[in-house]
């Protein structure tokens, strides 16, 4: 039997709480690692995104799945709280990161280095977009779900559905264009948009009617007061009662 662990509410997470236990070095970047303190103790920094609307294809490049995901959800209430979550825990990590400069040595070239925010600007979506990166290597693979049963694999994703996220706030990715949070989808359920079907067919009536209709609005025929033609053939005029003749008679 699995004992499965829970994320984090992110209403319950305390920012000062977030701890930087080791720092990778490579030629082209560094990755500084992140950990929540908990009762004393170091744990994944693991919280749960609500739902949101999904409405693009994945992007498969080399391998590693890239989607971009408005900040649009079912509930406006969590949606909103989590755009508050990604914006202060990128204002954390821009202070903490002014206390540690010595995470940027290989990087730092004058008094300003750029941050990537976490929500993506987008001119479609006030809220914007978050991007995730669906990995598969040796050591880590992203869980893809439908309706958080049936396992999928991330050519079976499809857009214009609901998706709900566990994310790992995993590290800081420092490089020569600036830094950022990286945030690692460990699992990812999608759940197809519920569609309305309309089961109804034609009703089984004759044209002749439509022909008809057609046929008087095509040659116009409508009655003038110049052109009524009288029983020998000849146009005669019709008079029209004049309105200042005409009475009207009400009952008391």
């Amino acid at each position: 039997m699995n004992n499965y662990k829970e994320p984090y509410k992110i209403d319950d997470i305390n920012f000062n709480n977030i701890r930087y236990v080791d720092k990778k070095v490579t030629g082209d970047r560094t990755i500084i690692y992140t950990k929540y303190e908990d009762k004393n103790s170091l744990c994944n920094f693991v919280i749960q995104t609500p739902s949101l609307k999904n409405i693009n294809d994945v992007i498969n490049r080399k391998g590693v799945g890239e989607l971009e995901i408005p900040l649009i959800g079912q509930n406006q209430l969590k949606t909103d709280k989590f755009v508050g979550f990604l914006n202060n825990l990128d204002k954390q990590i821009t202070s903490d990161a002014k206390l540690n400069s010595s995470w940027f040595d290989n990087f730092y070239n004058g008094n300003i280095i750029k941050y990537q925010r976490t929500i993506r600007e987008n001119e479609l979506y006030k809220n914007g977009m978050i991007k995730i990166k669906i990995l598969k290597n040796d050591n880590f693979e992203t869980i893809l779900q439908i309706n958080n049963k049936k396992i999928i694999s991330m050519d079976d994703i499809q857009k214009d559905s609901w998706v709900k996220m566990i994310l790992e706030v995993y590290a800081i990715w420092i490089n020569k264009n600036g830094f950022g949070i990286f945030l690692r989808p460990i699992l990812v359920s999608f759940k197809p948009l519920d569609k309305i079907e309309y089961n109804y067919k034609f009703l089984e009536e004759s044209d002749n009617e439509d022909v008809i209709n057609t046929v008087i609005d095509n040659d116009s025929i409508f009655l003038k007061q110049e052109d009524v033609v009288d029983n020998n053939g000849e146009t005669s005029i019709l008079e029209m009662p004049n309105k200042n003749n005409l009475s009207t008679t009400s009952s008391e």
